[in-house]
């Protein structure tokens, strides 16, 4: 920490004195990040080091998926000096026109992953850097699919034999197979990993205009259509929310489903109580659709970007938290992964697995980095409502749903 301090100090010092365009020395800065304890007491670490500085810290309210802490902050016009969220929310900000230049500011960026360092660059410019991240692998309750006589096996790891299994679970247990949600867009990923699984793209060669209303995609929307009308999912998914989702993972309430890395943390806090017990899962990938041989990951993570106008004193706290110290931290506590090359991702459960599994499988291009992606996110949920409600073919809800996409995508 003496180490970081010494540095944290001379970035700071270079910055009052070098950096000029666009910044003042106000002596507070303004933070909006998730409510995170973690995050608080980061602040609190770099605000130990600076007393003469006033930090403000507002809690991002993302629960519904949506950026209207953000939206609230920049119609008041007062927006936050340093903004830390999900990528598919910064990715809104990162544009020059609001966004301060982070080339030559932030230290050690030749350190960080390039391909994803590259989601928060503009013309091979810098106006976002990412934090540690997440990928959605499939976990399996197998204490319960033991009972069904099912074992698990890569290479016959296909979206026919998770059908199967799902039909044995369904008539051989009183557990739900599987589980879905659509009432909000929180959580997407777990839906939108289904259609890597069939080898759908919603980007193929550039983001000018989606690929989604394909064979694939179609194929998508009829998988999920089969697992809600053959009751693989409970009846009410298009009421349900990611919370419930949550709920029904930590209260055993279905079989098996997509995971996050980051959940880790609050299953093993559950997992010290008792009311998890994590060793009777196994962590895979999403099965593979008919014709596919490897389904890339949905990859996402934080990332820190300040606006063009924030202070020397951003800078610094900016560069505590992107700090390799920080980092590790952040990954030791969320079973996190690395985007730094000089930081090893979680070497625990799910930490160690799913990294594996993006290195061995790709990352599938869900246009997280993209300043319109706030506006794409909320198009899928209506799609599921309407497809479970029947009022939609799998063939009319992926092509309406592309028609959202590519309308949002003209905008830019």
């Amino acid at each position: 920490m003496k180490r970081l301090s010494t540095v944290l100090m001379a970035l700071l010092f270079m910055a009052t004195i070098a950096f000029g365009e666009g910044m003042t020395e106000v002596k507070e800065v303004g933070i909006l990040a998730p409510p995170s304890e973690f995050y608080k007491q980061t602040v609190a670490l770099w605000e130990a080091e600076h007393p003469e500085i006033r930090v403000t810290f507002l809690n991002e309210a993302a629960q519904d998926g949506t950026t209207i802490s953000l939206d609230s902050l920049l119609a008041q016009g007062t927006p936050p000096d340093i903004y830390v969220g999900y990528i598919g929310r910064t990715g809104k900000l990162i544009d020059p026109a609001y966004a301060m230049q982070l080339d030559g500011k932030i230290a050690d960026l030749d350190r960080f992953n390039p391909a994803i360092l590259g989601r928060t660059q503009r013309d091979g410019k810098t106006y976002g850097v990412p934090m540690p991240g997440w990928a959605i692998g499939y976990e399996i309750n197998t204490e319960i699919t033991d009972t069904v006589g099912w074992r698990y096996s890569e290479a016959d790891w296909t979206t026919d034999e998770f059908l199967s299994l799902c039909g044995k679970l369904k008539a051989g247990t009183d557990v739900q197979p599987t589980s879905m949600f659509a009432q909000n867009p929180s959580g997407d990923y777990i839906a939108m990993s289904w259609f890597p699984a069939h080898g759908a793209e919603i980007f193929d060669g550039g983001h000018d205009v989606t690929s989604i209303d394909s064979p694939a995609g179609a194929a998508t929307m009829t998988f999920l259509k089969r697992l809600h009308d053959e009751g693989y999912i409970a009846a009410e998914s298009g009421n349900l929310t990611d919370d419930d989702y949550l709920a029904g993972w930590m209260n055993q309430g279905f079989v098996m489903g997509g995971t996050h890395s980051g959940w880790e943390h609050m299953f093993q806090q559950q997992a010290k109580t008792g009311e998890v017990r994590r060793n009777d899962f196994i962590l895979v990938n999403y099965p593979k659709g008919p014709g596919v041989d490897s389904v890339p990951m949905y990859f996402g993570h934080p990332s820190v970007v300040l606006h063009k106008g924030a202070s020397a004193f951003a800078v610094s706290l900016a560069n505590h938290f992107l700090s390799a110290e920080t980092h590790a931290a952040v990954i030791t506590l969320y079973f996190g992964l690395s985007v730094r090359r000089d930081v090893a991702s979680h070497s625990g459960y799910k930490g160690s697995q799913l990294a594996a599994m993006v290195e061995a499988n790709g990352i599938w291009d869900a246009g997280l980095q993209l300043t319109s992606f706030s506006k794409m996110r909320p198009q899928m949920y209506p799609r599921l409502q309407a497809l479970w409600a029947g009022t939609e073919s799998p063939a009319e809800a992926i092509a309406t749903y592309a028609r959202n996409i590519n309308a949002i995508l003209r905008e830019e």
